[in-house]
């Protein structure tokens, strides 16, 4: 893929199995006015913050807040093109009353992003 500007090194290549759309996360960036790397912090550790806090709600039974807080991480990691958070962010959503699901979801949730965010240090 082509774009009329330069958009770094990752431009047009997905990484982890296509976990990343490259195209729209530096777009997502320019738009911003961010370095990609600014990007990747403010979702990384944005994200890590609302795992902390469906790890506190399920931990405390609230489904509502489990499914609220993972639509919220649907829609981030969509707008950023973190594609391979998306489909585990659903998952959780659908089975917050399921604890002993949501919490296997979770774990692996949070295995996904540590490996997106060390793909997203590298640049793809």
């Amino acid at each position: 893929m082509s774009s009329s500007r330069d958009d770094g090194p990752a431009a047009g290549r997905t990484g982890g199995d296509g976990w990343v759309d490259w195209p729209r996360f530096s777009e997502l960036a320019a738009d911003c006015d961010w370095t990609p790397g600014e990007l990747a912090r403010f979702y990384v550790d944005g994200t890590r913050e609302q795992l902390g806090e469906l790890r506190t709600a399920l931990s405390a039974g609230d489904v509502a807040a489990v499914e609220r807080l993972a639509h919220g991480c649907v829609g981030s990691s969509a707008t950023c093109g973190i594609d391979g958070m998306v489909d585990l962010f659903r998952r959780l959503e659908r089975c917050a009353a399921d604890g002993a699901r949501a919490g296997e979801l979770l774990a692996e949730t949070e295995v996904r992003l540590q490996a997106i965010a060390e793909l997203l240090a590298s640049g793809g």
